[in-house]
C-alpha cells in the first residue's frame, strides 16, 4: 500500500506498507525518514487523529491515502512557533505567520495568547534536548519491533527487509522465493477475469526463473508490476498491455514477467526497482554476466509511447545482446569441437584397446595349441616306450 505522508513543515513523505500495519509500527518507519520521534508523532486521517493499537486497514486507511504527521503535546512542551534542532535540518516550521499560528495554538491547548516567550523558549530548548536521545534510541526500538514484523503477513515480512536490512538493487539470485502471498496463477486468473485472455505470454515461474528464460533465448526481460487498486491500471492494461499489436511486439522479444505487488515477489522487486508510481514496467538485460537496468515506464502512458521506448531501449542494447549471442555461440562451438575431440580420442582409445585385446586373445591361442601339441608328443611318446 502506498502512502503520502504531509509534515507541519510542508514535507511529503512516500512510503510503502501493509494494510495490516499498525500505526506505532508507521510512526517508527516514518521517524526513519523524517527525523521525529515517533513518541511526539500524531498521525491524522482527514482530520482524525489514529490510535497507535489499530491497524491501518482497522483504521479506514486505503491505498494512495494522504496522513498528516503533526507533532503532539502542549506549546510548553514544543512550541511549534519556534524552530526545532534536528527537525527538517532547524528550518522554521510556520515561517512569517508564527506569531499568529502560536496564539492559535495556545487558544486549542487553553493557555493565554500572551504567554511569555521566555517559556515558549525553554520549551524549545527542553523539546531540542530530547531528540538526539529519540535518534539514538532509533535502532533500539527498531530491533523491538522486528519479532512483530516477522510475525505479521508476509507482505510486511518483506517490507520489513526492505526497510531494515535489504539492498535496493538486491536482483542477482536472491528475489525469486516463489514464496508469495499470492500466486502467479491466482494472478492470472484475476487479470484474465478483468481483462481476457489476449495478453503478453506472462512467464509462469519467479522472477529470477524468467531472468535466466531470458538469458537462454537472449531476451530482455520485461517486468511489470501491476497495481489493481490505482487508478490507471484498469486503463493501462486494456488499451496497452492487452492491444493486440503491442502482445504480438513483446511476444516476439521479450521474455515478459509479471506480478501483482500484494503477492511477495512482486512486492520485493518494487522495492528493488524503486517503483514509484504505478502502472510500472521495467526492462532488464543479462550482460557480461550482470544484470543491467535498460529502461523504465511509469505512470499513464501512451500505446505509442510504450512502444517507442521499449523500441528504443532495445536499439541501445542490441549491440551487448548481440554480443552475449555471439560469446554464447563461440563458447558452444569451443564446446562442440571440445566434445568432438573427446570423441574421437575415445573412438581411438577403444580402437587401440580392441587391438590390444585381439593381440592377448591371439597370444593365449597359439600358447594353447602350442600346449596341446606338447601334450599330445609326450603321450605317443610313452605308449612307444611301453611296447
Amino acid at each position: 500500500m502506498h502512502l503520502t505522508v504531509a509534515t507541519e513543515d510542508d514535507r511529503v513523505v512516500s512510503i510503502e506498507v501493509d494494510a495490516d500495519t499498525d500505526v506505532e509500527t508507521v510512526k517508527i518507519i516514518l521517524e526513519g525518514e523524517t527525523g521525529i520521534p515517533a513518541e511526539v508523532q500524531t498521525l491524522q486521517l482527514n482530520g482524525n487523529e489514529m490510535t497507535n493499537q489499530g491497524t491501518l486497514r482497522e483504521q479506514g486507511v486505503t491505498a494512495e491515502e494522504l496522513l498528516m504527521l503533526t507533532i503532539s503535546g502542549s506549546p510548553a512542551q514544543v512550541p511549534r512557533e519556534q524552530p526545532l534542532e534536528g527537525y527538517a535540518g532547524g528550518s522554521d516550521v510556520y515561517g512569517e505567520d508564527g506569531d499568529e499560528l502560536r496564539r492559535r495554538t495556545q487558544r486549542s491547548a487553553g493557555t493565554s495568547d500572551v504567554a511569555p516567550v521566555a517559556a515558549d523558549r525553554q520549551g524549545v530548548r527542553a523539546a531540542t534536548a530530547a531528540y538526539p536521545t529519540a535518534m539514538w534510541n532509533l535502532p533500539v526500538r527498531l530491533l523491538q519491533n522486528s519479532f512483530r514484523f516477522v510475525t505479521s503477513a508476509v507482505g510486511l515480512g518483506f517490507q520489513i527487509v526492505g526497510f531494515v536490512a535489504m539492498p535496493l538493487l538486491r536482483l542477482v539470485g536472491g528475489l525469486g522465493t516463489g514464496i508469495q502471498s499470492m500466486g502467479t496463477e491466482q494472478f492470472l486468473s484475476e487479470f484474465e477475469g478483468r481483462y481476457g485472455v489476449h495478453h503478453p505470454i506472462f512467464h509462469s515461474g519467479t522472477y529470477s526463473e524468467a531472468m535466466r528464460e531470458a538469458q537462454r533465448t537472449f531476451k530482455f526481460l520485461l517486468v511489470y508490476l501491476h497495481s489493481a487498486e490505482h487508478t490507471n491500471t484498469p486503463a493501462f492494461c486494456r488499451n496497452i498491455l492487452c492491444d493486440p499489436e503491442v502482445v504480438e511486439f513483446l511476444d516476439e522479444n521479450f521474455v515478459v514477467w509479471a506480478g501483482d505487488i500484494r503477492g511477495a515477489d512482486a512486492y520485493q522487486m518494487s522495492y528493488s526497482l524503486r517503483a514509484s508510481t504505478f502502472p510500472y514496467v521495467a526492462v532488464l538485460g543479462h550482460f557480461n554476466g550482470h544484470i543491467q537496468f535498460v529502461a523504465q515506464i511509469e505512470g499513464p502512458t501512451r500505446k505509442d509511447r510504450f512502444v517507442s521506448t521499449l523500441q528504443q531501449a532495445m536499439d541501445n542494447y542490441s549491440s551487448m545482446l548481440a554480443a552475449e549471442r555471439a560469446e554464447a555461440d563461440s563458447r558452444t562451438e569451443s564446446r562442440r569441437l571440445r566434445e568432438e575431440q573427446d570423441a574421437a580420442y575415445l573412438a581411438a582409445l577403444a580402437e587401440d584397446q580392441a587391438k590390444d585385446r585381439q593381440r592377448r586373445e591371439e597370444q593365449e591361442r597359439v600358447a594353447t595349441e602350442e600346449a596341446e601339441r606338447k601334450r599330445m608328443e609326450e603321450e605317443v611318446a610313452a605308449l612307444a616306450a611301453e611296447e
